[in-house]
C-alpha cells in the first residue's frame, strides 16, 4: 500500500512524503523538500530510505548548465529541522 502526503508551509514551499510498504525488502519511504522564490521552484532536496539510504539535490536555474554547488538551509521553524539537527547531532553542517 502506498500513502503519500502533501504539506504545503506557509512560505509556499512543499514537504512531500511517500510511503510504499509493498516493496520486495520492506518498505521505501521518500521525502521531498521545494525551496521556492516568488512561486518558481528554485531548488529541491530528496531523502530517500529504502534498503540503503540517498540523498539527492537538484537545481532547477535555468540559466546554469551545469550547477556545482546546492546549499539548502532549514530554519528552527522548519518541520525538517529537529530531525536533521538530530541526524547531524548537533554538530557542523553536512557536506556531501
Amino acid at each position: 500500500m502506498v500513502k503519500k502526503k502533501k504539506i504545503i508551509l506557509s512560505n509556499g514551499d512543499v514537504i512531500r512524503v511517500d510511503l510504499d510498504n509493498e516493496v520486495y525488502c520492506g518498505y521505501s519511504f521518500t521525502m521531498d523538500r521545494a525551496f521556492f522564490i516568488d512561486g518558481v521552484l528554485d531548488k529541491k532536496i530528496t531523502f530517500s530510505m529504502w534498503d540503503d539510504f540517498s540523498f539527492n539535490g537538484y537545481s532547477y536555474d535555468k540559466y546554469k548548465k551545469e550547477v556545482e554547488t546546492i546549499k539548502f538551509s532549514f530554519d528552527i521553524d522548519d518541520p525538517l529541522y529537529l530531525p536533521l539537527n538530530n541526524l547531524l547531532m548537533h554538530k557542523n553542517p553536512l557536506i556531501i
